[in-house]
């Protein structure tokens, strides 16, 4: 959340962010909603499990129709398991480019208009995180760039390329 808020206290110069969370217990959240408390993921379920749960909960369709809203660009920060509940895979065109931050085995799952920002050991390093804080140190960086770059908006690939390697 760093870097949504300072992403937002710098006006958002790149355009408005809208932040949703995809819950294994509830489905899909806006960032204010406020949430009963639960204690579910897709984490260590069966495929076919994790499939039929987020069927229930609505979370294909909503990340369909997440992708198909018209901005400048999408950024992904879910699990394997949690992009195969999206069913991204399957996701056929957008509205919007897609950065998807995944591991080097969830890159053959995204669609190809997707731009996988790979994060492994070496950007553990790099960004100073766990597995677990990763994606959200990389959201921060992403926001932090386009804060100071915000054209960057316009060149998915550079902003990506620039956020993974430096600039």
């Amino acid at each position: 959340m760093s870097g949504v808020v300072e992403y937002r206290g710098a006006g958002q110069p790149a355009g408005p962010v809208r932040l949703r969370i995809v819950s294994a217990g509830i489905g899909f959240v806006d960032e204010r909603e406020l949430i009963r408390s639960y204690d579910e993921t897709f984490t260590g379920m069966p495929r076919t499990a994790i499939a039929a749960h987020a069927a229930t909960l609505g979370i294909p369709q909503g990340f369909a129709e997440e992708l198909g809203q018209v901005r400048a660009l999408t950024v992904l920060a879910l699990g394997d398991t949690y992009l195969h509940a999206c069913a991204a895979e399957q996701i056929c065109r957008n509205s919007a480019p897609v950065i998807a931050l995944t591991i080097e085995g969830g890159r053959r799952r995204l669609p190809r208009q997707f731009i996988p920002v790979v994060l492994g050991v070496r950007e553990t390093r790099r960004f100073h995180a766990g597995f677990v804080g990763l994606k959200g140190a990389v959201v921060a960086h992403l926001l932090h760039t386009l804060t100071r770059q915000p054209t960057l908006i316009h060149d998915p690939q550079r902003l990506a390329a620039t956020v993974l390697h430096g600039g």
